[in-house]
Order: structure tokens, then C-alpha cells, then sequence
């Protein structure tokens, strides 16, 4: 069968089918003609299993033997399977706790929690501030302070106050709009791009500037 994300070890990899599988009646009147599978599948790499489902068409008995089950999966893609496995991101470069509450932001985002990673890249936004050492009452003045020292650039600054709005109204329980899946999408890039700006471009300018440094001083060496 085709490979996918495990939900336990998070690697992309090959699963065998386990024993036989088991077909149910779908819920929806207009799969009448369908039928739901699904069957315990064993990942090839850390070895733990996973649920995989699939709807197919009732044109052949269900398959019933290991063997028959098998030659199913290799003709199916699962269209859902469990666990699922969690987004993440790594900002190596960032302090370990503003990292940790970045890639958990992420991991919500992936499950489909968009109320809480809206409140989630707010709080990080606001270690990020205090990491920063930028002045002012609230959150709103501490990204301008940001700003006005020159740490980030005038689109960031609006970036971070979009992300700091969105993150209000859920921390408040201002939930009378639903949180789209786009809107929850931007907020997670917003984070990521103050992130980069703030700790992995400066980090990465510096090990560039370091490796020129070191060859021109080899090369001196050299002559």
C-alpha cells in the first residue's frame, strides 16, 4: 500500500497490513452503493499501529483472508487514518521556551484547534516581547516599542498586531465568528516570520559571515 505520516514516530514510511479488516455500512444515505474499511495497520518503522479507513465501491465481496486484505490496501489509500500525525516546527535558534510554545502552536494547528492557535501564537508573541525587552504597559506598546528601536520592520509590526487582535478576541471568548482554517493558517505563518526575523536570519547571517570570515583567514594561511 501507499506510504504516509505515521501519527506515532511522525516519519513518512511503509505500513503492513495486521490480521484482517473489517468493512462497516457508511452513515451517509448517498454512499448506499459504498462501503467503509478499515483495519489496523503496523508501521514499518517504529512498529506501533495506526487505524487507517477508507470508502470504496461494492464491486467485489469484501475481502476476508490476511492475503485478500493485503491486495486491498495496495489497490486503497487510506482517506483518514488514527492517530494523526502532528505538524511541528523547529526553531533551533530561538530560546528553548519560546521554541516549545512555537512548535505546540503548530501541533494544534495540525489537529484543527484554531481557537487555540490563535491564543497560543498570542502568548508566544508576548515571550517574544519580553525576551526582547520591549517597553510598555501591554502588549499593543510592546510591539511598537519593538518597532520604534528598529528590531522589526513596519510590516512585522502590523503582522504582530494582527496576530495580537486575533489572540485577544479568543483569550476573551469573543467567539461569536467561527475561526476559519485560513485565518488560523496566516496567524501560524505571522508567528513563524517574527520568529525567523527576530532569531533564525540573524543566527544565519551570522554563521554565513563566520564561514566567510574563516575561509578568507585559510586561504591567507595558505599563500
Amino acid at each position: 500500500m501507499a506510504s504516509f505520516r505515521c501519527g506515532n514516530c511522525n516519519e513518512q514510511t511503509h505500513f503492513t497490513p495486521v490480521n484482517v479488516g473489517q468493512t462497516l455500512e457508511p452513515k451517509d444515505a448517498w454512499q448506499s452503493m459504498k462501503m467503509l474499511a478499515q483495519q489496523a495497520l503496523e508501521c514499518d518503522m517504529c512498529k506501533l499501529q495506526s487505524i487507517a479507513y477508507t470508502i470504496c465501491d461494492r464491486t467485489s465481496y469484501p475481502p476476508e483472508s490476511p492475503h485478500e486484505w493485503k491486495q486491498f490496501w495496495e489497490n486503497h489509500d487510506p482517506y483518514k487514518y488514527s492517530p494523526t500525525p502532528l505538524d511541528t516546527a523547529d526553531f533551533e535558534n530561538a530560546p528553548d521556551h519560546i521554541n516549545a510554545a512555537a512548535k505546540e502552536a503548530h501541533q494544534v494547528f495540525s489537529i484543527g484547534a484554531y481557537r487555540a492557535t490563535a491564543i497560543l501564537c498570542r502568548a508566544t508573541l508576548e515571550a517574544i516581547c519580553k525576551d526582547k525587552e520591549a517597553e510598555g504597559k501591554d502588549l499593543f506598546k510592546k510591539i511598537d516599542d519593538l518597532y520604534d528601536k528598529g528590531k522589526i520592520r513596519f510590516i512585522l509590526k502590523e503582522t504582530a498586531h494582527v496576530l495580537r487582535a486575533i489572540g485577544n478576541d479568543m483569550a476573551h471568548g469573543d467567539f461569536d465568528s467561527e475561526l476559519e482554517t485560513e485565518d488560523a493558517s496566516d496567524i501560524l505563518d505571522f508567528l513563524d516570520s517574527i520568529i525567523n526575523e527576530l532569531y533564525e536570519s540573524p543566527a544565519q547571517l551570522a554563521r554565513m559571515q563566520a564561514n566567510i570570515k574563516s575561509r578568507k583567514e585559510a586561504l591567507k594561511e595558505s599563500q
